[in-house]
């Protein structure tokens, strides 16, 4: 037999590769699909289950039981006909309907159906589905993951997004089955930078941190999923880490200041000494019939009462009074503050805007704090200059205040001046650095350390022409 040449065997060896390359995408849609802690499936543009994986045992079916059947055969014919609804009128690529399912005994039971519309190599029109069982059918791995707080991602090797728990899917907005270009800009560089974990095995992991454009700070680790050494993914764990980042610096400032109050003290010891013997010295020759030198010798004894007292006053500037903590109503101490600049307020035409609830209580020393808000309100106040805004905002936190066993307290106090240069900014809470004509430099140092006494941390963020943002963490009152 002849054997026929032509254009029909390049033909025929292109039919088998694009074979061979949806036969590759099946398979491998499938094993993703495995690895779901949820029941999922993938339709034919007709609705026929083409695949369904192990978790549909949740309704009481086998795999094999729903292949090839129709959607319809695990749905309430109400809750078919929402979907076909949704999807003829489908602009975007996702549609998620809660309704009610039918277990293999005829059983309802509700959950919710999302559909992901893709297309096969060969430009096939399919539906990549996932089913989540009410509540009190979840998992009990999913009640674990969905418990803690931090989030956990399982991303395919084709970006798609496999797996998301509950916080993960609140702080990013994810959807199961989302691509991660279909994600914001961030969180797309949140999980593009998790695929840059080592790549030679599952033991291998990396941990970074990302600033997003808002200001927030996520932790994120990732771990390559590679059984036989081949990549299939990566489980992504992360958590916002803010107030965390927020207080380690602040701690990194109370570090700086910490043994101040010893050297302090030391360096008061040993100039009250010579101080005292030469009081002693100018006594004992104060009384000299000489006019001129008892005057002069009365100088003597005043300046050295003034040196003494600037002593004795930096000494209680570097270690104040042991705070006496009370609860008390914030939007009180602030009203009697504003009572206290209103004056000012007026004169300068600044507005202060303030955003406390009436029922959120500090617990910490009165006057310490009424000393704290009052010498960063005063600040703001000279810092935005005529016209300005001073916003006030308080509410209770997560975070854990130093040494005591309560919630902190958020403190803001935010103004639209000028902003603070990055070089003085980081010498701000330095005692004697002042960048005003006539400042002593001591106030802000003496709010760190009385924010330090009462078991909180302050922290400071500036940005020319933008304002200046001061955060202060105190104990929650009860």
């Amino acid at each position: 037999m002849n054997r026929q040449i032509g254009g029909s065997a390049p033909d025929d060896q292109r039919n088998i590769n694009k074979t061979r390359e949806i036969y590759s995408w099946c398979f491998l849609l499938q094993r993703l699909l495995d690895l779901s802690t949820d029941i999922s499936f993938v339709l034919s543009s007709s609705f026929v289950i083409e695949y369904v994986n192990g978790k549909v045992k949740q309704l009481g079916y086998l795999p094999r039981e729903l292949k090839g059947q129709p959607i319809g055969r695990i749905l309430r014919p109400s809750t078919q006909a929402d979907i076909v609804n949704m999807l003829e009128r489908l602009r975007s690529s996702v549609i998620a309907i809660k309704g009610t399912l039918v277990s293999n005994k005829g059983k309802n039971i509700e959950g919710t159906i999302k559909l992901q519309r893709i297309f096969a190599p060969n430009g096939e029109r399919k539906y990549i589905g996932t089913i989540y069982i009410s509540r009190r059918g979840a998992n009990l791995r999913d009640l674990i993951l969905d418990s803690i707080n931090s989030g956990v991602i399982f991303l395919g090797a084709n970006d798609l997004i496999i797996y998301a728990n509950k916080y993960a899917r609140e702080k990013l907005n994810l959807k199961v089955y989302n691509h991660i270009a279909d994600l914001q800009p961030d969180f797309r560089r949140l999980l593009e930078m998790a695929k840059k974990a080592p790549k030679d095995g599952q033991e291998n992991a990396q941990s970074m941190e990302l600033v997003l454009s808002d200001g927030r700070i996520f932790g994120v680790s990732s771990y390559p999923f590679a059984p036989e050494g081949n990549i299939k993914g990566w489980v992504v764990l992360f958590r916002d880490i803010t107030e965390t980042k927020r207080m380690q610096e602040a701690m990194a400032q109370i570090d700086k200041f910490a043994n101040l109050g010893i050297i302090a003290s030391g360096l008061a010891h040993e100039i009250k000494n010579p101080l005292a013997a030469m009081r002693l010295m100018i006594q004992a020759h104060e009384n000299v019939q000489d006019p001129e030198l008892r005057e002069l010798f009365r100088k003597l004894k005043s300046q050295i009462g003034r040196i003494d007292r600037l002593v004795r006053q930096f000494v209680s500037y570097v270690k104040p009074s042991p705070p006496q903590s009370e609860d008390f109503e914030l939007i009180k101490l602030i009203d009697e503050i504003e009572g206290i600049v209103g004056t000012s307020l007026k004169q300068r035409n600044v507005q202060m805007v303030k955003i406390v609830p009436s029922n959120l209580k500090v617990w910490a020393d009165y006057n310490q704090t009424h000393q704290i808000l009052l010498n960063l309100i005063l600040n703001a106040i000279d810092a935005v200059g005529e016209g300005g805004h001073i916003f006030i905002r308080a509410g209770l936190t997560n975070t854990r205040c130093r040494d005591v066993d309560r919630n902190c307290v958020y403190i803001i106090i935010k103004d639209d001046g000028p902003g603070i240069p990055p070089e003085a900014l980081e010498k701000i809470f330095y005692p004697f650095y002042t960048t005003k004509e006539h400042g002593m430099g001591l106030g802000l140092f003496i709010v760190h350390q009385l924010v330090r006494q009462n078991h909180g941390f302050i922290n400071v963020k500036s940005e020319l022409g933008k304002g200046t943002i001061f955060t202060i963490m105190l104990p929650a009152g009860k």
